[in-house]
């Protein structure tokens, strides 16, 4: 039976034979020499991080970059860093661009920086473009334009906000009405005191008397009588409501015109109107039941016809004095 390993091919120059192995005792196994291990690398030893400065920026940096502007180094003196001035810098840059700041008016600034730097602010260009456009439906009356006019000349010397000038001049309208509102209640209280005062010491002769002074102030030029009555006394109360100032125009008239206590001095001193009256109570005269004799008594125990009369006769009397 043939064995089923093939045979070994016999050695060649292509297939050199195999050098025999010999067989290593375990003794001497066990003295190999170990490979030689990698020689250790020293761990990384810390240093500390250096404090890194800017190129070109020294302890003096603030003084360097300032140079002899003192108003500069006083203001870099307020960052501890040149960090933090930059960030300053820049943080108001983008204020600028949001609209937070707004570039600061130039000392000395040119005519035409003011301008430009006005109209960026909403300054108005002219003063009394101030009252212009005035909220709530302001509007200010010619007798106040001087008085403001004046007013917004010094706000924009200083380039005060419009908002400035529109609140002042809403404080002022309001003012005004309340100091007028304030006027008028007293004016009403001193005229009814002067009309109370006056009743109390005219008595019937209340009306008569307020006509005859109404006669005389009529005699004033065009014009003068309102400034008369309108004027005022250095308490501000009005001249015209005086008490005093009543009697005296009463008397003034009464004196030009001696007929003025009959009607209110309708008659205008016409003595042929004061004859045609006189005749007219004398019929009355005649008639014992007639109003002559008839008529309510006042306090002097006469009718008012009876006064009429008397002061008919004081009336001709005076005439007929002045005449001579």
């Amino acid at each position: 039976m043939s064995d089923p390993t093939p045979a070994a091919a016999p050695p060649s120059a292509e297939n050199p034979a195999a050098s025999p192995v010999s067989a290593v005792p375990p003794a001497a196994a066990s003295l190999a020499v170990p490979a030689a291990a990698a020689p250790a690398v020293p761990a990384p030893v810390a240093v500390p991080a250096a404090t890194v400065k800017p190129a070109g920026w020294g302890e003096n940096w603030r003084k360097e970059y300032a140079g002899e502007d003192a108003k500069l180094l006083t203001q870099l003196e307020r960052f501890q860093s040149p960090k933090a001035a930059l960030d300053a810098y820049f943080a108001a840059q983008r204020r600028i661009s949001e609209g937070g700041l707004k570039p600061v008016l130039p000392e000395n600034a040119t005519p035409e920086q003011l301008t430009a730097w006005r109209k960026e602010n909403g300054i108005p260009e002219k003063a009394t473009d101030y009252l212009a456009n005035l909220p709530d439906g302001l509007v200010i009356g010619e007798g106040d334009k001087p008085l403001f006019e004046s007013f917004v000349t010094e706000l924009h010397k200083v380039n005060a906000d419009p908002k400035v000038a529109h609140a002042a001049v809403a404080w002022y309208n309001k003012f005004a009405e309340d100091q007028q509102a304030v006027q008028r209640e007293a004016d009403t209280t001193y005229a009814a005191q002067t009309e109370d005062a006056l009743r109390g010491e005219w008595g019937a002769d209340y009306r008569v008397n307020q006509a005859i002074r109404t006669t005389f102030l009529n005699r004033l030029p065009e014009g003068i009588k309102d400034v008369f009555l309108n004027s005022r006394m250095p308490d501000g109360r009005a001249l015209g409501d005086h008490p005093d100032l009543s009697k005296w125009l009463v008397g003034m008239e009464r004196e030009l015109n001696p007929t003025a206590t009959l009607s209110g001095g309708a008659m205008g001193g016409d003595t042929k109107a004061l004859e045609s009256r006189k005749a007219e109570i004398e019929k009355l005269q005649g008639n014992q039941h007639s109003e002559y004799w008839k008529g309510t008594k006042g306090p002097d125990g006469k009718t008012k016809l009876e006064a009429e009369y008397d002061n008919i006769l004081r009336i001709q009397e005076k005439l007929k004095a002045r005449a001579a």
